[in-house]
């Protein structure tokens, strides 16, 4: 994390592509490490991307290459999970529902065609799932509109990359 604010456009460039260099050699030796370890550490790193950009003016997309290579690095490690579609997709929702994710900007179409029709099929059902439990409040709760925004969200760019892609899913 740089050690004061960063506005001008050669440091910030300088700082990415620090952090570019050092992605890309993790990146290298990416499949020595055990496939949770890699994604936590990804997961880690993501979060301290999150922190940056609050100290750091970056108007001209420096971040772009790094946040890039989060996102190959994160597909690679949980491409190399043992875990099923459904829990796959909890995952995958989980985090896009944290604020630490919103550099990262969650690309819900990514995912899909990266990883196959029966993943499409768990995430659309583990939205219509979360959004189903938010419906059931009790009378004396009242539901997080954030958490329902997002998800709506999440639902819906999920139906136009479906209609994009010729993809029809039962409701």
């Amino acid at each position: 994390m740089p050690r004061k604010y960063l506005y001008e456009y050669v440091e910030v460039r300088r700082y990415f592509q620090g952090v570019a260099t050092m992605l890309v050699r993790i990146t290298e030796f990416a499949d020595q490490f055990p496939p949770l370890v890699l994604l936590r550490g990804v997961e880690y790193a993501i979060r301290r991307l999150d922190i940056v950009l609050e100290y750091i003016d970056d108007s001209g997309d420096c971040r772009e290459e790094s946040r890039e290579l989060l996102q190959r690095l994160h597909l690679r490690a949980i491409n190399r999970l043992d875990w099923t579609p459904r829990q796959l997709a909890s995952y995958l929702v989980d985090r896009s529902q944290s604020d630490s994710w919103h550099p990262f900007h969650y690309e819900p179409d990514i995912y899909p065609d990266q990883l196959g029709e029966t993943f499409r099929v768990a995430i659309f059902a583990e939205i219509e799932s979360r959004l189903a439990g938010l419906a059931k409040l009790s009378a004396g709760g009242a539901p997080d509109q954030e958490e329902n925004r997002r998800l709506l969200t999440q639902l819906q760019e999920q139906l136009d990359a479906a209609v994009d892609d010729g993809h029809r899913q039962p409701m």
